[in-house]
């Protein structure tokens, strides 16, 4: 069963805007206009919701952050799902959680290196468990010094 609304997908989109930055980095392409805008509506849509209870426990938001939108699938091979949030802190913070809970939860976290993209600069832990369960959470660093989180993950089925 796949739960997909009108917010998941424009997540979806929002996930396949990170193309390289046009030439001209002053004039913002149609591009990137539509992901400022289709992030408004993501954001209006879901504001003041509660983080879902559907969330497996391994999937930790920071304590503090507001959830923005996300989305779950599953069949006879695996179960996905990925959830958004703007975290309370700073981006260096939100790492630094994600990296501490993911181990502490039994993964092995990589970091990658922070890559910048167009007026954000993105982080990407990716965390695997023994068991085969996959968790990759991607901090975004806006360019007012606030950021948002996706946690993206995957469990095999039984």
């Amino acid at each position: 069963m796949m739960r997909l609304g009108l917010t998941g997908a424009l997540a979806l989109i929002l996930t396949g805007c990170g193309s390289e930055p046009a030439a001209d980095s002053s004039d913002p392409g149609a591009a990137e206009a539509a992901a400022a805008g289709v992030a408004a509506v993501v954001k209006g849509e879901a504001a003041g919701r509660p983080f879902p209870d559907d969330m497996p426990a391994f999937v930790e938001p920071m304590p503090g952050g507001r959830y923005l939108t996300g989305m779950r699938g599953s069949n006879a091979v695996r179960s996905t799902g990925m959830d958004m949030y703007d975290a309370p802190g700073t981006a260096a913070e939100a790492i630094a959680f994600h990296t501490d809970a993911l181990t502490k939860g039994g993964f092995s976290p990589q970091v990658s290196p922070a890559r910048k993209l167009r007026k954000t600069t993105e982080t990407t832990i990716a965390g695997k468990h023994t068991d085969g369960r996959t968790l990759d959470v991607i901090v975004i660093e806006q360019e007012t010094g606030t950021a948002a989180v996706q946690m993206r993950y995957t469990i095999p089925g039984a």
